[in-house]
């Protein structure tokens, strides 16, 4: 699945529908998404299948549409512990990042 592609096309109205968040609210959580992978990926290690972008799709996926991780997992091409793994490391960064917004 190449969602980059898919979003580059994606009219704004469309975002409520698909993800259940507008554009706006989207493109912040990919830019604190991808800021905190960039930090993390400084210390080295592996690259992940599962791009920033498709992570971010995944969980919203899978609280919006109440999609299981098998069936993530199947159209991602992973196993469901990947998945599972996703979802956790969006939820935390992204709530991490909201409780230092809170402590400025």
């Amino acid at each position: 699945m190449d969602n980059e592609k898919r979003i580059a096309n994606l009219a704004e109205e469309k975002y409520q529908v698909l993800f259940g968040v507008r554009k706006p609210t989207f493109d912040k959580m990919l830019a604190i998404l991808e800021s905190a992978y960039k930090e993390m990926r400084k210390k080295g290690g592996r690259k992940r299948k599962l791009s920033v972008l498709d992570m971010l799709i995944i969980m919203l996926g899978y609280y919006h549409d109440y999609r299981t991780m098998e069936n993530l997992g199947f159209d991602y091409d992973v196993h469901k512990q990947r998945i599972s793994e996703a979802i956790e490391w969006v939820e935390q960064t992204l709530i991490k990042s909201l409780c230092r917004q809170n402590e400025s």
